[in-house]
């Protein structure tokens, strides 16, 4: 399992890495935000890519969102996002 931590993202790069750290032996890839700030195809190209969560915290309302994409998990504070992640 691998945890991306990112503050400020690009969605299609990290897509690349993920891509690339799947291929080089890790099992999952999960990606922390700080802010979910989901612009143009961000939320196609998440729905389209590896990650087994996006973790983002509550800065920026994501209701609609985590209706359009079930990957996307939105937590209170980023340090309590720990606790939640699947084993």
């Amino acid at each position: 399992m691998l945890i991306i931590f990112l503050v400020y993202q690009q969605v299609a790069l990290t897509t690349c890495l993920s891509i690339r750290l799947l291929e080089a032996g890790a099992t999952k890839v999960y990606a922390i935000l700080t802010h979910g700030i989901f612009s143009g195809p961000a939320i196609s190209r998440i729905n389209n890519a590896c990650f087994e969560a996006v973790v983002v915290t509550n800065t920026i309302p994501q209701e609609q969102h985590m209706k359009d994409c079930p990957r996307i998990q939105v937590r209170l504070l980023l340090h309590y996002t720990f606790f939640f992640l699947p084993p």
